[in-house]
């Protein structure tokens, strides 16, 4: 594993259930489990067709130092560009693979929509 190609910040967050609101729903919140660096890595992007409409999917495999807390509930929060001109891209996590002996762990998401 070779720890300088991690060159992106990235910050991985977990929902939060929140207070009730009036309709007795129970809205939620992300929240920052953490905070670390990472290497980004497009896959693949794959169109086709939901509800009659044309729907893009790109996923990406993001490379951070091993950390046993995390799970495909979290997502990934990357914000890319520095001010003021900056977009920040959401990525949900479905899949997680252990690189070597807890050495790396590869995340698996898919682009939010």
């Amino acid at each position: 594993m070779r720890y300088g190609r991690l060159d992106r910040r990235i910050t991985i967050e977990v929902k939060s259930a929140a207070a009730l609101d009036e309709w007795s729903s129970t809205p939620y919140t992300w929240v920052t489990q953490l905070q670390c660096w990472g290497q980004k890595t497009d896959e693949s992007s794959v169109e086709g067709t939901d509800l009659q409409q044309l729907v893009n999917t790109t996923r990406t495999v993001w490379r951070i130092r091993y950390d046993r807390d995390i799970t495909t509930q979290m997502r990934v929060k990357w914000i890319e560009g520095k001010e003021p001109k900056t977009r920040t891209y959401y990525y949900n996590i479905t899949g997680i693979k252990e690189i070597g002996r807890r050495a790396a762990l590869d995340l698996i998401t898919e682009l939010s929509k």
